[in-house]
């Protein structure tokens, strides 16, 4: 899976609060594990991504030959806005009784 520096980074903007603990926990794996995968300056071959270059407007790629990480990280920001949407209406109907 390829995946762009700026994808990744904001992935990771969108995580909830004690997002790399409830992925570390999902997968069974060490949170310095998960903080390091979005990390890219760790990024080695010896791990799940490695880095090469590619031509284009964003030139910094990521490949990652083992993508579970990013698909809980990207449930877990579905359902973090999924709650937020819920609240958010849960609060417009209290208003509303209010009234």
């Amino acid at each position: 899976m390829l995946i762009t520096l700026e994808k990744l980074k904001e992935i990771k903007k969108n995580l909830p609060s004690g997002g790399f603990s409830q992925i570390a926990k999902k997968l069974n794996m060490e949170e310095q594990d998960i903080r390091d995968f979005f990390e890219v300056s760790h990024a080695s071959s010896d791990q799940t991504n490695s880095w090469y270059r590619k031509a284009g407007p964003s030139r910094d790629t990521l490949k990652i030959e083992n993508p579970i990480i990013l698909q809980v990280a990207k449930e877990l920001i579905n359902e973090s806005q999924k709650l937020i949407l819920e609240s958010n209406i849960a609060i417009k109907d209290s208003r509303k009784l209010l009234k």
